[in-house]
């Protein structure tokens, strides 16, 4: 038992979450500090290269096959490899958001390859046609980033995060485009203006989930906070990158190239490494925070509001003369705010209201938990004073049947010893007694509650152990009403569902869990059911969880089964006192006492190394 309880613990929740799903799993996490630091290395191999071809560009051709052939194409490559390999087993929250990254990135493959060909041939698609492409690659890069700060969100609702985000995106980008839009739209190069504008609206967008998705994970570890840097750091370049190429675009490719294709080049390395950094979100996010780090702060929407307000204010009055549509369009926009802002609201105020059903809920729970535990307390006294009366009454009749088969008179010459007997006798008949008003002193209130279900009370107190103030999956326990058993058979029973649903809280996600414990003939089986993310049960390492429940299995003379699959959910299912094998059935065990029901106690482990069964 030692050596279970010195097994080597994961270093993080993610490298727990790998020793469940398999060797493989975990030698991915192994290579992954080598393979993050080397695609940093390539990222910083980059950037001298493309300012040095930067260099040598003397045309809008030259600058475009740059662009798409050195700054972009060594980057989207490897990240379109890591992607594809990392949707295909993916499986959790986070694979939506590979997915939706992976079309993002084969669309930025191609636009790559049509840039270079329209190069070659001078060949220039229409410029509605770019920003569309544009709009649907940061439509599904911005995609993955809300399903990504959507599954570290915990409870929170997404709706609300998105009504900010688009409030956001008009107070920042509305002055911009009253000062610049007509200047890109009538561009002689309006074909790459009016994308790389409408790659800058999305950076915008972008920033916002990225600063969001930092918030989020910041105290989630080293590893979280990683990935919340990167990606604050790939917006607020990007947008930079956006920019310079929106300004090149209405300024006819004369601005100097090497610094341009070096900041696209270093955007589209970070756009390399986010993936790479990207912790599990059973690892980082709100999912397991407490009530009040739950609660919600508006202050960054807020802020941008209020500091933006007064600049389209302004912009649209200096413009009014030059630009009679300033001023309805500064209108419309104050319009749309106000919606948004209502909007927003109304999925507040929803989620504020499922938040308090959670409270109340939570609160009932804990009620009838505090219950259980009292009523577990006053059994398990119950059982004591039996146990030590079932003891004391067995000495008793013990020593009165030797004192009758060896002292048959008081007044022969072992008369003095025989009286000595006698006295030994009636006072361990008064400790009886005694013993017996104990019992019946500290038996529980309400006798009619079956014993059994007192199981529960631990296994649902362990539970909220785990998850704390954190939002909880929904837990049934059922135990059978007829089954009583020993205590060293019940501690087996409890450590194994221990260990089962520290996994589920450890690795699967689940929002619905059930643990049930019935009698099967002369064994005892426990089933615990998650429907979280599953894994692959043929993958498995010892140092897992499961080792630990195989071990406490076979100390019960019984078996352990896990069935799980990737998105399916786990069962794990415990039967002790089963027969294991033809060379190791288990024997028909002595008839055990009765229980203080009058029910019979199901004795799976004996101390001296047999197995029991039923009687």
């Amino acid at each position: 038992m030692h050596l279970l309880a010195r097994r080597r613990r994961p270093d993080s929740a993610a490298e727990a979450g790998d020793e469940r799903r398999g060797p493989r799993a975990a030698g991915a996490r192994r290579r992954g500090p080598g393979l993050r630091a080397a695609a940093r290395l390539w990222v910083g191999a980059s950037l001298p290269v493309a300012a040095v071809a930067g260099l040598r560009v003397g045309s809008a051709r030259g600058y475009l096959v740059a662009l798409a052939a050195v700054a972009s194409a060594p980057h989207v490559v490897p990240a379109v490899g890591h992607t594809a390999l990392a949707a295909r087993r993916g499986a959790g929250p986070d694979a939506r958001a590979t997915r939706l990254w992976l079309a993002a990135l084969v669309l930025i493959g191609g636009v790559c390859a049509a840039m270079v060909a329209g190069a070659v041939v001078a060949v220039r698609t229409p410029a509605a046609l770019n920003a569309a492409v544009v709009a649907a690659i940061a439509g599904l890069l911005v995609g993955g980033a809300v399903a990504v700060v959507g599954a570290r969100s915990g409870r929170r609702a997404v709706s609300v995060d998105l009504a900010d985000s688009a409030m956001s995106v008009v107070v920042v980008t509305a002055p911009a485009a009253l000062v610049w839009g007509d200047d890109v739209l009538r561009a002689a190069d309006a074909w790459y203006a009016l994308p790389a504008a409408t790659a800058a609206v999305a950076m915008v967008l972008a920033a916002y989930w990225a600063v969001l998705l930092h918030l989020r994970v910041r105290r989630a570890g080293r590893a979280a906070r990683t990935v919340g840097r990167i990606a604050v750091g790939l917006a607020v370049l990007g947008l930079a990158d956006a920019v310079a190429q929106t300004a090149q675009g209405v300024r006819g490719f004369d601005l100097p190239s090497a610094p341009l294709l070096a900041l696209h080049a270093l955007c589209m390395g970070l756009l390399l490494l986010v993936p790479l950094h990207l912790p599990p979100a059973a690892a980082a996010g709100l999912g397991r925070a407490g009530e009040r780090d739950r609660l919600r702060g508006a202050w960054l929407p807020a802020a941008l509001v209020l500091a933006g307000l007064p600049v389209l204010v302004a912009v649209a009055a200096a413009r009014a003369a030059r630009d009679p549509w300033s001023v309805p369009a500064a209108l419309g926009v104050a319009a749309l705010l106000a919606v948004l802002a209502a909007v927003r609201q109304l999925a507040a105020v929803g989620e504020a209201r499922r938040l308090h059903g959670e409270l109340a809920r939570a609160a009932a729970v804990r009620r009838e938990l505090l219950a259980e535990v009292v009523h577990r307390a006053d059994h398990d006294r119950h059982r004591a004073a039996a146990q030590l009366h079932e003891q004391a009454v067995a000495a008793y009749a013990a020593f009165v049947a030797y004192v009758q088969a060896t002292a048959p008179s008081r007044t022969g010459p072992g008369g003095p010893r025989v009286a000595a007997s006698a006295a030994v006798r009636d006072a361990l008949r008064a400790q009886a007694e005694s013993l017996r008003r104990l019992m019946l002193a500290v038996q529980p209130l309400g006798a009619d509650r079956p014993l059994s279900p007192g199981l529960a009370a631990p296994i649902r107190a362990y539970v909220d152990a785990l998850y704390g103030d954190g939002p909880a999956p929904e837990l049934t326990v059922a135990v059978d009403d007829d089954l009583v058993l020993d205590w060293t058979t019940e501690t087996l029973v409890l450590r194994i569902a221990q260990e089962a649903l520290r996994n589920v809280w450890r690795h699967s996600g689940a929002r619905r869990v059930e643990v049930a414990l019935r009698r099967d003939g002369a064994a005892v089986e426990l089933l615990v059911v998650d429907d979280g993310v599953g894994f692959a049960p043929d993958r498995l390492l010892f140092t897992s969880g499961i080792a630990a429940m195989r071990s406490f299995a076979e100390l019960g003379q019984g078996t352990l089964t896990v069935d799980s699959r990737p998105g399916g959910g786990t069962r794990v299912v415990a039967r002790l006192g089963a027969p294991v094998g033809p060379d190791r059935a288990v024997p028909p065990p002595p008839a055990p006492p009765p229980s203080p029901r009058g029910r019979p106690v199901l004795r799976l482990v004996r101390g001296g190394g047999g197995s029991g069964g039923e009687a």
